[in-house]
């Protein structure tokens, strides 16, 4: 998972970030609480648009994972973007 802020509804000059900050991402197998995913954004520019993408990958054609729910909280635990 990764995402961006951007000024302008195309987000043309952002580029998307991971936990780290970088263009790295966020990735199961970091998740060593075996817990739902999130990882904190904080250091994202506060803009009018914020755009988040999630890549997927498998290894059965019989199926595959799906996103059944995404949030975004701000620092006083409000909901903003529901899920």
């Amino acid at each position: 998972m990764q995402v961006r802020s951007c000024a302008d509804e195309m987000c043309s000059f952002e580029s998307f970030v991971g936990p780290s900050g970088t263009a790295s991402y966020y990735t199961e197998l970091s998740n060593a609480a075996n817990s739902l995913p999130s990882f904190n954004i904080s250091g994202i520019q506060s803009n009018r648009y914020f755009q988040f993408r999630v890549l997927f990958e498998t290894d059965t054609a019989s199926g595959g994972p799906k996103l059944a729910d995404f949030a975004v909280i701000n620092s006083g635990g409000e909901l903003v973007a529901p899920g």
